[in-house]
């Protein structure tokens, strides 16, 4: 019996079911008043028109077949009976828009009778989602403002692909690209270019060639922020080019504007970060926010000025946007050997006597700890400006400034560092400095701001300057504190929300670009011999906190009877049995049977913590996908070695071509040697099986 013959075959089978299908499965809605529920009674629906009265800050919804407009709940009724058949579904969305609305067509997937996943869709754009693992669906209508919406159709046609298709060369058919592949037009400085561009291809656009690189690249959208030079902070290009200014006698913005003009004409989506709120909102010389209003969208690093963009410009459009970190240039990777100083990057900003107050009076609180010493990168070390001139008594401290490239290796080289924040009172603006440190893996002493506290509380060591006692304490609670621990738990936060990559996808969200996103898929693999080792297995899978995981439990005894049993009893979604039978009869190897992206195998035998799988994940922010990630508790965290422990090692599912079944102890080795670099991270959220008569389990978890 030729087995492949017999799958081709069934294959065949299934394509002509599935295309019949698929012809059939094809909706057309038009407008029918009685199909919809709006979520407010701002919402009217006429016979031929969607009317939006009285709706000025907040988004509404119409959903579709559905009297609720809560997205958590699945459907009461079906769009498609049968859409678990499908993979990718084909939207088009038409109509018109009368009025000062923003309209976007929502379509919210449900898998296993829970939600999914959100796309959305401007009006009057089609396009493709990904649909694989869906069996439910339902649509709504997200508006925000007030005018009045013609519906003339949304079109819905689900497609599949085939196992065995006609596609030449294994060209890709599916049009939409990741996120790093969008392209981007900038007019950034050099901090926020060298953030971003690793998470989309960045276009920066100079004043002198702009109209040409625009017509060549044609970008996705324009995003400009409240540059002051531009992104080479040598020549200085865009320096006075993007403020509109009380000083100038004429308009100075000519290159920014026509660029904007431009982006108009040729429906390009534009985006302003005001990164100077809120201390420059109000600023008439150095005026931000009257460039910002020229733009489609505005984001603020001020949540407390999204009102008043809102109700003293009357712009529609603003969200807050926070800083973050890159990962690529800011991680925890060591450099050098840290020492006990406290450092500090950054500059003296005299114009801020308030700010200049708090530095120089934690500066001094510092020096006077006779164990500490303090070091000062001026970030203004090459300008002469008054402005920016330390007092006398903090030269003998101070350095040379650091380039922003090179600046981790100084964040680095010391467990400590200082943040100073001009702004104290905002929930969402301080200094980006903050994440970067944190990335570092250095400990953060700063003066006290809200959103500091709001955000990581206490992550960080806080410093009320008006009581110097108070702030002796708190140093003295740093040095006391399990410095590995600490830095663990602000380093897992930072880089699970707030890095750039996180902050690229909410810029997508909210102004409407699909992009192919992916959650990181871990596969769990356990080798088992029995019943009671078979459900250790599965408590240690269940007890692990990262959302996106499969276990694979491999059966080392050889009885067919046994397995099928234990399928029945123990198998479910993301719970799969084999035994080493199934691979040596079909000659089968493990990467045959896994396609999650990354692999751990794991042993009942060790205690690991909730967060394992998760912390071990988010090294891949900062490392390179032929990479393993290990935990060798007897070398120094952060560090690239050449072997590791199999049990306690993840690595990307390509590596797994070079894995057989006998060789689990050398397997980490043999990927050294094979080109694969191995980085060994932190030593929490594991017990080897010897460590367990000296150490209690409950310790590591982390």
């Amino acid at each position: 019996m030729n087995i492949d013959l017999i799958e081709r075959r069934l294959q065949e089978l299934l394509k002509e079911e599935r295309s019949l299908r698929s012809k059939l499965d094809i909706r057309n809605i038009k407008y029918n008043k009685n199909e919809w529920a709006p979520s407010t009674s701002e919402v009217i629906l006429n016979d031929h028109e969607i009317v939006i009265e009285g709706n000025e800050t907040t988004h509404c919804y119409l959903s579709y077949l559905e009297k609720n407009n809560s997205f958590d709940i699945k459907p009461s009724t079906s769009i498609f009976p049968k859409l678990n058949l499908y993979n990718r579904l084909f939207v088009d969305f038409k109509g018109e828009v009368l009025g000062e609305c923003d309209i976007k067509l929502f379509i919210i997937t449900y898998s296993q009778g829970q939600k999914a996943e959100t796309h959305w869709l401007d009006i009057n754009n089609h396009g493709e989602i990904d649909i694989n693992n869906v069996d439910d669906m339902r649509i709504s209508l997200r508006i925000q403002g007030n005018g009045t919406i013609l519906l003339d159709s949304i079109t819905l046609k689900p497609l599949f692909d085939f196992f065995y298709n006609n596609t030449k060369n294994g060209e890709n058919t599916t049009p939409r690209r990741k996120t790093r592949q969008l392209k981007v037009a900038m007019v950034v400085d050099e901090f926020t270019y060298e953030s971003f561009k690793y998470e989309c291809e960045a276009i920066y656009l100079s004043p002198n060639n702009w109209l040409e690189t625009l017509q060549e690249t044609e970008p996705d959208f324009f995003f400009c922020e409240s540059a002051w030079s531009g992104k080479d902070p040598d020549t200085r290009e865009w320096k006075g080019k993007v403020y509109s200014s009380i000083n100038f006698k004429k308009e100075n913005r000519t290159e920014l504007l026509n660029i904007i003009r431009y982006c108009n004409e040729n429906q390009i989506t534009t985006v302003f970060w005001n990164k100077e709120d809120p201390t420059h909102f109000d600023d008439k010389v150095h005026n931000f926010v009257d460039t910002a209003l020229k733009f489609d969208y505005i984001f603020t690093t001020s949540e407390e000025c999204v009102v008043r963009y809102k109700e003293e410009y009357g712009h529609k459009k603003v969200y807050p946007l926070m800083f973050a970190v890159q990962p690529k240039h800011f991680n925890p990777i060591e450099s050098y050997e840290r020492t006990d100083d406290i450092v500090f990057s950054g500059s003296y900003y005299k114009q801020h006597p308030i700010r200049c107050e708090e530095m120089e009076r934690i500066f001094d609180l510092i020096i006077q700890q006779d164990e500490q010493n303090l070091i000062v990168y001026n970030r203004q070390s090459e300008n002469q400006d008054e402005n920016h001139i330390f007092p006398e008594r903090f030269k003998p401290y101070l350095r040379p400034r650091v380039p922003y490239t090179r600046l981790d290796k100084a964040y680095k080289g010391s467990k400590y560092a200082i943040n100073i924040n001009t702004e104290v009172n905002s929930k969402t603006m301080f200094a980006r400095r903050v994440f970067e440190l944190i990335a570092s893996n250095t400990l953060v002493i700063s003066n006290y701001s809200k959103g500091l506290e709001w955000h990581f509380g206490e992550l960080l060591f806080l410093l009320d300057v008006n009581n110097q006692e108070e702030s002796k304490r708190v140093i003295s609670k740093l040095k006391e504190t399990n410095y590995h621990q600490h830095r663990l738990k602000a380093l897992r936060y930072v880089l699970k929300n707030h890095t750039y990559e996180k902050r690229m996808e909410y810029i997508l969200d909210i102004i409407g670009v699909n992009s192919e996103r992916k959650e990181s898929e871990v596969c769990m693999v356990i080798f088992s011999k029995n019943g009671n080792e078979i459900e250790g297995a599965i408590s240690l899978f269940e007890n692990q906190n990262f959302p996106n995981k499969k276990l694979l439990i491999v059966l080392t005894e050889e009885n067919s009877i046994e397995t099928a049993r234990y399928v029945v009893n123990y198998a479910s979604e993301n719970i799969f049995l084999l035994d080493l039978h199934y691979f040596n009869k079909y000659n089968r190897s493990l990467e045959d049977v896994i396609d999650a992206d990354y692999v751990s195998f794991m042993d009942t035998e060790f205690d690991y913590g909730s967060n394992y799988l998760s912390d071990m994940i988010l090294n891949y922010t900062y490392l390179s996908n032929e990479t393993v990630v290990t935990k060798k508790l007897e070398c120094k965290p952060y560090t690239f070695v050449n072997e590791g422990l199999l049990h306690a090692s993840i690595f990307p599912r390509s590596a797994l071509k070079y894995y057989e079944f006998n060789i689990n102890g050398e397997f980490i080795k043999r990927l050294f040697q094979c080109g694969y670099t191995v980085f060994n991270c932190d030593e929490f959220n594991v017990l080897y099986p010897e460590g367990k008569r000296e150490i209690n389990p409950v310790s590591i978890n982390i």
